[in-house]
C-alpha cells in the first residue's frame, strides 16, 4: 500500500505545477481522508458492519439503530437471500422480497419478508481510517488499484490552485469515468433498486 506521501508524489507527477515548492501538507492529507471515505460510502465491500435485526412483529418494521451515518449497502434474509431495498415513492419498483426505507427503519410493503418471522441481516459501509501525517499509510483495505483516484484528486487539487482549469475539467472528467467502472461493481454488490437513484 502506499503512503500519503507516494499519493501526493504521484498525484504531482500528473500535474504541470507552476511552482511544485508551493505545497499544503494539511489541505492534501485533508482531501486524501475526505475522497477516502467518498470511495468507502460508494464501495461498501471495503469494509462492512453487519447487523443482524430479529423479526420485529407482525406490521412492525426492523429499526436499526447504529452507529451508521449512511443506509445499508445491502440487506439479506438469514437464508442469504438479497432484499431489494426500494423508494417508499415507488414501493413496486422490484419484486419480492422488498423494503423501503425511512430514516432508520426498514418496511416491507408486502408479505416478503415477513415481519412477524423473518429477521435480517443489514451491511452498513465503515469509514476509512483517515491519514493524519503524509508518512501516513493509505487504509489497507483499499484495493491498490484504486489508488488512482486518489492521484486524480490530488492532481486536480494542484491545476486547481494553480488556475489550469483545462487541465482542472479533463482531471475531473477522467475521476467521473474511473468512479464510473467501480460504481458498475458497486451496484452487482448492492443487488435490486439502488436507492441513490430512488432517494427516499
Amino acid at each position: 500500500m502506499a503512503t500519503v506521501q507516494e499519493i501526493i508524489d504521484n498525484g504531482r507527477k500528473r500535474s504541470a505545477l507552476n511552482d511544485a515548492n508551493l505545497t499544503d501538507d494539511t489541505a492534501l492529507i485533508e482531501l486524501i481522508g475526505s475522497v477516502l471515505q467518498e470511495i468507502f460510502i460508494r464501495a461498501p465491500w471495503l469494509r462492512m458492519t453487519k447487523v443482524v435485526v430479529s423479526a420485529p412483529g407482525a406490521s412492525q418494521p426492523w429499526n436499526i439503530y447504529s452507529s451508521a451515518s449512511h443506509p445499508a449497502a445491502r440487506v439479506e434474509k438469514a437464508d442469504g437471500t438479497r432484499v431489494n431495498v426500494v423508494a417508499v415513492q415507488e414501493p413496486d419498483a422490484a419484486f419480492d422480497p422488498r423494503l423501503y426505507r425511512v430514516g432508520n427503519s426498514y418496511y416491507a410493503p408486502g408479505t416478503d419478508p415477513d415481519p412477524a418471522s423473518d429477521a435480517l441481516i443489514f451491511f452498513h459501509p465503515d469509514v476509512p481510517t483517515f491519514p493524519t501525517a503524509t508518512s501516513d499509510t493509505i487504509d489497507t483495505d483499499l484495493p491498490q488499484a484504486w489508488e488512482r483516484l486518489l492521484e486524480i484528486k490530488v492532481a486536480k487539487w494542484y491545476a486547481a490552485r494553480d488556475g489550469r482549469l483545462e487541465e482542472a475539467q479533463m482531471l475531473e472528467g477522467e475521476w467521473i469515468a474511473l468512479l464510473g467502472v467501480y460504481d458498475l461493481v458497486a451496484e452487482d454488490f448492492r443487488g435490486g433498486a439502488d436507492e441513490k437513484d430512488h432517494p427516499v
